[in-house]
């Protein structure tokens, strides 16, 4: 079950230990509220309601949020190269990371050893995030179509005929929500059609130096707040990705930054990694357009070493904010001369809007 979540939820289900109370619970309905993608992740929130037997309480709500990385092109076949050094047989079969374009090489947990995203979670490559309960006074907002509804029918039939914990209720979903996410995504609140006024967008800046140099926008994804306003996903906010791909020098480039928040904690502050255990990496593919061409593969994983990495998160109530970092330590062996064997420093601006 470990592959179906995602290492945050993982952790703060480790820590909470088992709820026997949540073995019982009936779920009476599944809906789909949201759905669509950033052009990095899927995603589906999925609003469940259940009801423990025998008791006279309220009906009780959650939202679960699922996501999945958007699949990438796949190389052109017949390509074949040397498997490098550390590298799986997967990497032999020419294919990609669905995140950062890297040869694929997996971790026992089924994460890219180069971005460390889920390249293979659950069916279909889905993974349960995040779970929180609903607020009294979201309850009024828009429910999703029919589409939605049968699908959680479907899903409570399902999850009646299991005893539900966590992990088992993610192994269901996973296997239920990959058959209708992408019909639904035109049909929901949320990201797939923005009502009015538009779903909230996350654009950002970075600057880097060392290893890689120079000034380049991205792609900003907040893991934890996927949905809601700027001000809803602070609040739900877990960690930031910064995302640069870009084809030049005969090939594609793929620069990937993370900072996550220590499980347990969310939300706007000030992170500093001297006080609070950040977990800051950066990682770099470059794939060659064509087979036969001068340029070769490269890849580079950087990663915080202790009393030589410097890194704040700084995140605010509205949504923006900022991520320092300087002496990320290479973690790969590099040609000499070769640059990526230097660390790495940036700093990245974020906005939602």
């Amino acid at each position: 079950m470990r592959r179906l979540l995602a290492d945050g939820l993982w952790q703060q289900f480790q820590v909470e230990g088992p709820v026997p109370a949540r073995a019982s619970l009936a779920i009476d309905d599944a809906q789909v509220m949201a759905a669509g993608q950033d052009g990095t992740w899927d995603t589906v929130l999925v609003r469940f309601t259940g009801r423990l037997p025998g008791h006279r309480s309220g009906a009780q709500m959650e939202d679960w949020t699922f996501q999945r990385p958007v699949a990438a092109t796949a190389e052109p076949a017949g390509r074949s190269e040397p498997i490098a050094e550390g590298a799986t047989a997967e990497a032999a079969s020419g294919q990609e990371c669905p995140v950062c374009g890297a040869p694929l090489s997996l971790t026992d947990d089924g994460a890219c050893r180069y971005c460390g995203a889920a390249a293979r979670g659950g069916l279909g490559g889905w993974r349960l995030v995040r779970t929180a309960p609903v607020q009294a006074q979201e309850s009024e907002l828009v429910r999703s179509r029919s589409l939605g509804s049968r699908a959680g029918c479907i899903l409570a039939a399902v999850i009646l005929a299991v005893a539900l914990v966590p992990t088992v209720l993610a192994l269901v979903l996973t296997g239920v929500i990959v058959g209708f996410v992408h019909q639904t995504v035109s049909e929901v609140t949320g990201m797939g059609g923005p009502p009015a006024g538009g779903p909230a967008r996350l654009s950002g800046q970075g600057s880097f130096s060392g290893a890689i140099t120079g000034d380049t926008q991205g792609t900003v994804v907040f893991s934890g707040g996927v949905t809601g306003s700027c001000a809803s996903r602070a609040k739900q906010f877990t960690g930031v990705s910064f995302t640069d791909m870009e084809s030049s020098d005969g090939g594609r480039k793929v620069l990937l930054t993370r900072a996550t928040l220590p499980a347990g904690v969310e939300g706007p502050g000030t992170y500093d990694l001297s006080t609070t255990p950040l977990e800051v990496s950066a990682n770099y593919a470059f794939t060659p357009d064509q087979a036969g061409a001068q340029a070769r593969r490269e890849a580079q994983i950087w990663r915080a070493r202790s009393g030589e990495t410097r890194a704040v998160l700084v995140l605010r109530p509205d949504g923006t904010g900022k991520l320092t970092v300087s002496g990320l330590a290479p973690a790969l062996p590099q040609p000499a001369g070769s640059s990526l064997g230097q660390p790495l420093g940036f700093t990245e601006s974020f906005s939602c809007s």
